[in-house]
């Protein structure tokens, strides 16, 4: 019981570190990508003056003035209510101060005009996540999907939503579309077998973990996910070569070992059981001879 208790913990754990993970980097690449992309659109805006306005916003959110950025692309979006590009950037700067509902109105409002403007949607299920509005993010990456299905950080986004809400089933039927489309990204395929594991499916999360193995020799999690297959399959000797190698990592290093100790344990047993039994054996030979 305690050492289901101490896995149950451990997987949490692993799971809620991932996703922050995951999350600051989506995040970061997702504002990183199209910060770079606003000096483009900015060439066709009507108004002359909401243009050098919005200009000077882009340069205040690229020196992390997000404040002042936010200001001067309100602005901006004010003497020109065409402008689309100073709407999508307020959204950015609120989403950089981690004002996500604030940011996800915005961007309704984006939606509203165009409901094929993609950028405007996959931020705005980016930022409900964030915010935490899990149901509200689910629904709209799957919105995104509808838009983008080739795109696999939308399957990626569905999925992290849905097994937060613990609907797994779904969660795992998008991470596997997620890495089919880009295939060979360890977290990812990290992500997937977790999943599987959570489903009691095993073997499967197993098999997981090898191809990450593969790819990334050394993943601390796909190694514990491994060693508790073999640990479960009572291939005590190579869960413990498995352990050993998960415990030189500090996220994985309780959890591995207090395998460790479990499976020495077992395996001391098992060598007196054995030195028992052949006791037993040479007792009786003695006794026939007689």
């Amino acid at each position: 019981m305690i050492a289901s208790f101490i896995r149950q913990i451990a997987r949490l754990y692993r799971r809620n570190a991932a996703r922050i993970v995951v999350l600051s980097l989506c995040t970061f690449l997702f504002t990183a990508f199209y910060a770079g992309a606003f000096a483009a659109e900015n060439d066709v805006v009507v108004n002359k003056e909401s243009g050098i306005v919005y200009r000077e916003g882009l340069g205040s959110f690229k020196k992390g003035d997000y404040d002042a950025a936010l200001r001067l692309f309100q602005e901006s979006g004010k003497l020109d209510a065409r402008n689309t590009a100073a709407f999508f950037a307020q959204a950015l700067a609120l989403d950089k101060l981690k004002r996500f509902d604030e940011a996800a109105t915005v961007l309704d409002s984006l939606i509203v005009r165009d409901k094929t403007d993609k950028k405007a949607r996959m931020l705005h299920a980016l930022v409900l996540e964030r915010a935490g509005k899990l149901p509200e993010a689910k629904k709209s990456y799957e919105k995104a999907i509808e838009l983008m299905p080739e795109d696999y950080r939308q399957h990626y986004g569905r999925a992290r939503t849905a097994a937060s809400l613990e609907d797994k089933n779904a969660a795992l039927e998008s991470i596997r579309a997620a890495n089919k489309l880009k295939s060979g990204d360890p977290e990812m395929m990290y992500f997937e077998a977790e999943l599987l594991t959570s489903l009691g499916k095993d073997k499967e999360a197993a098999a997981m973990a090898e191809k990450i193995l593969e790819i990334q020799p050394g993943h601390a999690h796909a190694l514990i996910i491994l060693a508790d297959f073999n640990r479960m399959t009572e291939s005590y000797e190579r869960a413990l070569e498995l352990y050993h190698e998960a415990s030189k990592t500090l996220a994985t290093k309780a959890y591995a070992e207090h395998y460790i100790d479990v499976i020495e344990h077992i395996l001391e047993e098992r060598e007196i059981e054995r030195e028992y039994e052949e006791r037993l054996k040479q007792e009786k030979a003695s006794q026939n001879n007689q």
